[in-house]
């Protein structure tokens, strides 16, 4: 029973990321940068899971966003994947358990994730004005922390809330 209601979550963390990526990132752009929720939760599962399950979430909540947005296809799934095993891995070795720790990790992997990410989709950004990339890279990596620190923070006292209500 257990096993059944761990694969409910998951795969409702998924739809979360899809519709969440659909539907409500459009439309709250800032300067042309989105929040990437699939960064966010597999970060959040990689934090909080075995590396195994970090990894496989991270390939799959890439891929489906891959098959929503066919040019991303690929990069997201494997660069999700990475970081997910990277930092599962890492939390073994080093104490990422307080909150500034984790929203520390979340602004230096969405660093590094949106500039691999940049560079490997999209071979022009290489070529061109490199302060391009780069301001775009911080923008989109600070709104996608910003973001991340709400959602960090509703993961971690959802039992408040729900007894709120």
């Amino acid at each position: 029973m257990v096993n059944k209601i761990v694969n409910f979550e998951y795969a409702f963390a998924i739809i979360f990321v899809l519709f969440f990526q659909i539907i409500v990132a459009p439309r709250i752009t800032i300067a042309g940068a989105t929040a990437d929720m699939a960064l966010i939760i597999s970060l959040w599962i990689a934090l909080v899971k075995q590396p195994r399950t970090a990894m496989l979430f991270g390939f799959a909540c890439g891929a489906f966003v891959g098959i929503i947005s066919p040019a991303d296809f690929g990069w997201a799934a494997l660069l999700l994947a990475f970081f997910s095993l990277g930092l599962s891995t890492l939390k073994g070795k080093f104490v990422i358990e307080s909150m500034p720790l984790r929203f520390l990790t979340l602004l230096i992997v969405s660093f590094i994730y949106t500039l691999l990410f940049l560079s490997f989709s999209r071979f022009d950004m290489l070529s061109g004005d490199f302060g391009f990339i780069l301001s775009h890279t911080l923008i989109t990596t600070l709104y996608s922390t910003a973001v991340g620190i709400v959602t960090f923070l509703l993961i971690q006292y959802r039992y408040i809330f729900r007894n709120m209500f």
